[in-house]
């Protein structure tokens, strides 16, 4: 089957997730796609069943498994949008977290609900890096995102996150919960009901971000990466 965001991003129509769960809807309110801003690279897009009202997801226009894969210069890129993107949700949702399950392959997922890379910025006040741990999951400190391209060297999947204060961690994840990192988010943030994307599509959310948000990226078309 082909890739949901492939589909989506290049306009196909199988496995669509914008035709299959938004399209009606989004039109409706004027809206023709769920895409709040473009790069040179990457795509920036709300999550279909989004945890709270500040979340996105960053994903790259080509197909990679995760992070961990993108060519470097890609990774200078992601670094230019994570900063915008931060200032951004400050200023309308408030502080934030990223996150990523970070598959190596088809089979070795970590709980990666799709095979296309995506790194989630969520807007939360909790930080629950301190509950990798309980889990099993020991979590490195990181300097740079580059270090995330070393992980494919370890050849196992793993779990990224970086909190509000900017520091970054990763952890092997051989064996992970589907979704783990947005269940923990969920159950500190007392929205365990909401931990399941395909059960909290919340259209509604992701029409708010995309209307809230889009100006501000149109104003930085044709500078540095945007387009």
């Amino acid at each position: 089957m082909e890739c949901s965001f492939c589909s989506e991003i290049n306009n196909k129509e199988e496995n669509n997730f914008f035709d299959i769960y938004l399209k009606e809807t989004f039109e409706k309110d004027g809206l023709d796609s769920r895409i709040v801003a473009t790069t040179r690279k990457f795509v920036i897009m709300p999550m279909v069943g989004p945890l709270v009202p500040g979340y996105l997801l960053i994903v790259p226009k080509d197909h990679y498994l995760s992070i961990s894969q993108l060519p470097r210069e890609q990774i200078e890129e992601l670094k230019i949008i994570k900063e915008e993107l931060k200032k951004v949700f400050e200023q309308h949702y408030g502080r934030t977290v990223f996150y990523e399950h970070g598959a190596l392959s088809c089979s070795a997922k970590g709980g990666c609900c799709s095979d296309h890379a995506h790194l989630h910025i969520v807007a939360v006040d909790i930080d629950v890096k301190d509950k990798f741990n309980e889990y099993g999951y020991e979590l490195r400190q990181i300097e740079d995102y580059n270090e995330i391209v070393n992980q494919k060297q370890r050849n196992t999947p793993y779990l990224y996150y970086e909190n509000q204060e900017h520091e970054m961690f990763i952890a092997d994840a051989p064996v992970v919960e589907s979704q783990f990192i947005r269940k923990l988010i969920a159950k500190d943030i007392d929205a365990l009901d909401r931990a399941l994307w395909s059960e909290n599509i919340r259209k509604d959310w992701m029409i708010e971000i995309v209307k809230t948000l889009r100006p501000h990226f149109e104003n930085l078309k044709g500078t540095s990466i945007w387009e």
